[in-house]
């Protein structure tokens, strides 16, 4: 839950130092070449760079991957969403539903959302 508070306010001024804490400089509000580590394209990469070594060639759902893994690293559950369709998008992960439901995304962190790494 934290890691989700700070993900979600982290275009003002808290950023995610190398050592895994999160500091805050109201001096960077707005600006984001202030943070030191941006949730985007590196880290997203790197998140997909772990999920595929671990996870190859097993099933199981977005929820049960989500809480075996977010644990001891710095993402939240919106970083394993966006990383998670994008390896979708890549082909190198099938996502499917089991409930029925017409979903406007590839990935959500359920345990309806089944995925498959390949």
């Amino acid at each position: 839950m934290v890691k989700q508070i700070y993900n979600d306010y982290d275009n003002i001024g808290a950023t995610l130092e190398a050592n895994g804490t999160y500091t805050f400089d109201a001096k960077a509000l707005g600006n984001p070449l202030g943070s030191t580590l941006n949730f985007g394209d590196q880290n997203v990469e790197a998140l997909a760079k772990q999920l595929l070594e671990k996870y190859k060639g097993r099933n199981l759902t977005a929820r049960r991957l989500f809480d075996e893994h977010h644990v001891n690293n710095k993402w939240c559950a919106t970083h394993y969403a966006q990383t998670l369709r994008e390896l979708v998008n890549r082909g190198q992960l099938r996502a499917n539903f089991t409930d029925n439901v017409t979903h406007r995304v590839s990935v959500t962190i359920t345990e309806q959302c089944q995925l498959e790494f390949i």
